[in-house]
C-alpha cells in the first residue's frame, strides 16, 4: 500500500461551511460574501444573475443557491469561492469574484464549468465536489490545463472522490501505477488540475481501485466494505 498521509490542500469545517443568514428552501438564489458578511437574492435564473453579483463592489465570493439546495453544501462552496479569491490574488487582474455552486451547474453561453474537489472535517475527512463557473478565457487564464479534458474527469468524478480518499489514507495498491501515482502527486492531495496533466496514469488507477472494490464486495470473509466517502478500513483480508 502506498503511505498514509494527512490532507495537504485546505480544509474546512462544518463552522466554516455555517451560513447566516438562512433563507427560504423553496427558492433559487445567490448567495454573496460582502465585507465579509453573507447576503442570500432570489434568483429566477442563479447562473446568470450570480455573473452580475461577482462584478459588485467589495463581494469576495458568490456561490450558487438553487431550490431544494442543502445549505451547509452552499456555504461550504461559498467558503471555497473565497479561498479560490486568497489563492489566485497574486495572479489576478481582474476585480470580479469567483463564483461557485454546490450542485452541477449550468453556465452561462461562453463560460464553463469546472469541478473541484474539497476536503471537509466532519470531523473524519471526507471529500466534496465544488463547481466552479467561469468565462472560457478565464478557465484558461487561471486554470492552466486543457479544457478538452473536462470530459473525461465529469465522467469519473465519484471515482475521483474514492481515489483521492484511497490516497490520503494509504490504501491504494502499491502497484506500478499506484506508486507512479503517489510519486507524480508528491505528498498533494489528487486535485481535478491533477487530473487534467496525467490523465492516462488517472484512468489507469480509476481501473485498479474499481477492480478491487469490486473483488472486496464480492468476497464475503473479509472485513471490508465501500460507502459513498470511500473506501472504509479493512481488516487486513484485502490489501489496497
Amino acid at each position: 500500500m502506498t503511505g498514509k498521509q494527512a490532507a495537504a490542500g485546505p480544509v474546512f469545517t462544518a463552522a466554516d461551511a455555517r451560513l447566516e443568514p438562512s433563507w427560504p428552501a423553496d427558492r433559487s438564489g445567490v448567495v454573496v460574501i460582502v465585507d465579509a458578511r453573507t447576503r442570500w437574492f432570489a434568483a429566477r435564473e442563479p447562473e446568470l444573475e450570480a455573473a452580475a453579483a461577482a462584478s459588485w463592489p467589495r463581494v469576495t465570493a458568490v456561490s450558487l443557491a438553487p431550490a431544494g439546495a442543502d445549505p451547509a453544501r452552499v456555504g461550504l462552496a461559498a467558503v471555497f469561492a473565497a479561498h479560490l479569491a486568497r489563492v489566485r490574488r497574486e495572479r489576478r487582474d481582474r476585480g470580479d469574484a469567483f463564483i461557485t455552486a454546490a450542485g452541477r451547474p449550468t453556465p452561462p453561453k461562453g463560460w464553463v464549468r469546472v469541478a473541484h474537489l474539497v476536503t471537509l472535517a466532519t470531523p473524519d475527512l471526507v471529500d466534496e465536489l465544488v463547481w466552479e463557473i467561469l468565462p472560457h478565457q478565464e478557465a484558461r487564464r487561471w486554470i492552466g490545463r486543457h479544457p478538452a479534458r473536462s470530459g473525461f474527469v465529469e465522467a469519473h468524478l465519484p471515482g475521483l472522490v474514492r481515489l483521492r480518499a484511497a490516497l490520503r489514507s494509504g490504501r491504494l495498491a502499491s502497484t506500478p501505477t499506484g506508486r507512479a501515482l503517489a510519486e507524480a502527486l508528491h505528498g498533494r492531495d489528487l486535485s481535478t488540475g491533477f487530473v487534467y496533466d496525467h490523465v492516462r496514469l488517472v484512468s489507469r488507477a480509476l481501473r485498479e481501485l474499481t477492480r478491487v472494490e469490486d473483488h472486496a464486495a464480492q468476497t464475503p470473509w473479509s472485513a471490508a466494505r465501500i460507502t459513498p466517502a470511500g473506501l472504509a478500513a479493512t481488516s487486513g483480508a484485502v490489501h489496497r
